[in-house]
């Protein structure tokens, strides 16, 4: 199913969960649990942690979520975005998160993408830099081990009524 791309974060998480592009970070995250931010759920980590247990595969981190983080326009009429990951496992501590994410960083490293826009607009995405991580962090109600990494994208608007 084709999804409609409006936004950094909808791009990016389009082409971590069905892109070949994104193969790497899906294939270190149990189920492909690529995720918009609001469906972090305790429930979706108990679940992917049996499931590890059950198939005996202890290097996949148990979800990854995608978060829009608001975006700002910059003095050329483009748009600079933020978007937040968030990486999260348990039991393992650090020693998942810290490979999911350098997959996460690789996969992103070339990553442009065509927006869907209002009538008489085009936008893309331009360029997605990495901006910075928080580290190894322990989430007291998900009971869970989890890291966030940030990345502003700057998004080029441009007129087509000429």
């Amino acid at each position: 199913m084709a999804i409609t791309v409006t936004d950094a974060s909808s791009a990016i998480w389009d082409f971590l969960k069905n892109q070949a592009g994104g193969s790497g970070t899906r294939g270190v995250i149990m189920s492909e649990n690529v995720l918009e931010a609001g469906f972090i759920k305790p429930q979706v980590l108990t679940d992917a942690e049996t499931l590890r247990r059950t198939n005996a595969t202890p290097t996949k981190i148990l979800a990854l979520t995608v978060q829009d983080a608001g975006d700002e326009p910059t003095p050329v009429g483009n748009l600079q975005a933020r978007i937040i990951f968030r990486l999260y496992d348990r039991e393992y501590g650090y020693r998942n998160l810290r490979d999911a994410r350098d997959h996460l960083l690789e996969d992103l490293r070339e990553f442009t993408a065509t927006l869907t826009a209002a009538p008489s607009r085009k936008r893309g995405v331009l360029s997605l830099d990495y901006a910075g991580r928080s580290g190894h962090q322990w989430s007291q109600t998900l009971a869970c081990h989890w890291e966030g990494v940030l990345y502003r994208a700057t998004i080029i608007v441009e007129d087509t009524d000429y």
